[in-house]
């Protein structure tokens, strides 16, 4: 809602919700045409679920731009 108000918006986009390729699937398991995460906003999304290195990497970068903003930047 606040995007299409014309406030400024972002966020970090781990590609849960893309679908994996033929090379992806060979590469790490799973099906190719099926979603990166399968269980991404569903009732299997429980913490056994988490790459606890991952989310703290994404924690990481999430922190970085909080640092920019706050700085100014990544104004224009």
């Amino acid at each position: 809602a606040f995007q299409f108000a014309g406030i400024p918006t972002g966020g970090i986009f781990s590609g849960a919700s893309e679908t994996k390729t033929e090379e992806q699937a060979a590469a790490h398991g799973g099906e190719a045409d099926e979603p990166m995460d399968a269980c991404y906003h569903l009732p299997c999304d429980l913490p056994d679920n988490v790459d606890v290195g991952l989310a703290s990497t994404y924690a990481a970068a999430a922190a970085a731009a909080a640092r920019a903003l706050i700085s100014g930047e990544l104004l224009p």
